[in-house]
């Protein structure tokens, strides 16, 4: 055999096809294509349609697979816009929303448990406890219920029900020791005891309050709409500092290592002195005014603006901006961190366009954008009349998803 010589290779007799066996192959394999193409087709279709019957019932099993980060797993229907925050207890996510309904869902595919109707809207989130949830309505009303949803009781504090949004009742209550502690809209403090709502103790703000309320170092932390914020004894509900921010008051505190983290709608957010109020230091949201809480891991503080669609990192120590992040509309929610991440979200309006995205992914260590995924279609609330979008509350973070609840009425559960 010479060098350019090549061995002949015998074809198998197996792959000697006439034309008639030729054509039936080609007709087989044409067949298996279109059924591959369909199924796919098929596959694409539910998934995009479970995705948009969401706001009807939670999503099929098979959402649940999907492990993309930012992929809707299911979504459950509220009944109402939603502009609270979910809260996890257990196995389920509790959630209110406008029409006054408190619901919860296995927080593993959104499947609805049961619900509970307070007869005012509901703006903030459950406090949850090892013996009972706790809830405060625009109805002017606190509620305990059983984690089954059973009411276990309520106080009628006075007030309601109130004007829509601005006014709200909407101060999430606090746990401090045996008491729940709640704000009122009326200007109020309340210490009632977890187990029956007897009052333990009542300190006058001034102004109705609207942010959630913040404990530490034996004392409760909370902000009137007036922008004070006021330090009060958790134990006897006796005064201990208060301090004018010189704007209104709607964000929601947050406590550290003794320093306490607020912003106002003075445009900067502040940190104080938690045991006397001194202001520590100083950082400037420019043109925005500050609406979001803050979230304190270690010695960084993650706090939104609004007007400018920012999400900024600081220092817990010196108040300098580690990074920015810009999400655009109105981060107004409180960010959410687990493992490295932090989940933030936003509610925008028609003059915001394009609007693609209420909910993000920072990466904690520069703020980077690692994913963005949008809700529902607007509600019938508007801003100088133009219809809002996306998320108003805080997301919430279990071991799988990332969950929100939206202006369009839906709760959704994303995949981390």
């Amino acid at each position: 055999m010479t060098e350019n010589t090549r061995p002949v290779v015998a074809e198998p007799a197996s792959e000697h096809r006439t034309p008639e066996r030729q054509h039936s192959v080609t007709a087989l394999a044409l067949f298996i294509v279109v059924v591959a193409f369909a199924a796919v087709v098929i596959g694409i279709i539910v998934v995009v349609r479970g995705a948009a019957s969401g706001a009807e019932e939670a999503v099929g099993a098979g959402a649940s697979e999907v492990s993309a980060p930012g992929t809707l797993a299911w979504a459950s229907s509220l009944g109402a816009e939603s502009w609270g925050t979910p809260a996890i207890a257990g196995d389920l996510v509790v959630v209110g929303a406008d029409d006054g309904v408190l619901a919860a869902f296995t927080h593993s595919d959104g499947e609805k448990v049961w619900e509970f109707d307070t007869g005012g809207a509901l703006r903030s989130a459950a406090l949850v406890g090892d013996d009972a949830l706790f809830i405060t309505s625009d109805s002017g009303a606190v509620f305990a219920l059983d984690h089954d949803g059973t009411e276990l009781w309520r106080v009628e504090t006075g007030v309601g029900p109130v004007r829509k949004l601005w006014d709200d009742f909407g101060s999430r209550p606090v746990l401090v020791g045996d008491s729940v502690v709640v704000g009122t809209a009326d200007g109020r403090l309340l210490a009632l005891a977890a187990a029956d709502g007897a009052e333990r103790w009542e300190y006058t703000t001034g102004a109705p309050m609207r942010s959630d309320i913040t404990t530490g170092d034996g004392r409760v932390y909370a902000i009137d709409r007036d922008g004070v914020v006021h330090a009060v004894d958790s134990a006897s509900g006796a005064a201990v500092w208060a301090k004018p921010l010189g704007g209104a008051g709607t964000t929601s505190p947050g406590f550290s290592a003794g320093v306490l983290v607020v912003g106002s709608r003075a445009l900067h957010v502040l940190g104080l002195d938690a045991a006397t109020g001194d202001e520590l230091w100083r950082s400037s949201y420019g043109a925005s005014w500050v609406q979001s809480g803050a979230t304190i891991v270690g010695d960084r503080v993650t706090i939104g603006s609004s007007d400018i669609g920012e999400v900024r990192q600081l220092d817990l120590v010196t108040g300098e901006a580690v990074w920015v992040a810009t999400i655009g509309g109105w981060p107004w929610g409180i960010p959410a961190q687990a493992d490295g991440v932090y989940y933030a979200s936003n509610i925008s309006t028609e003059a915001m366009k394009p609007w693609d995205a209420s909910l993000f992914a920072l990466d904690g260590t520069d703020g980077s954008v690692l994913w963005s995924a949008a809700t529902g279609p607007a509600v019938d609330w508007a801003i100088d009349g133009q219809a809002m979008f996306g998320i108003s509350g805080s997301p919430v973070v279990t071991a799988d998803h990332v969950i929100v609840a939206g202006l369009d009425g839906v709760l959704s559960a994303f995949t981390r």
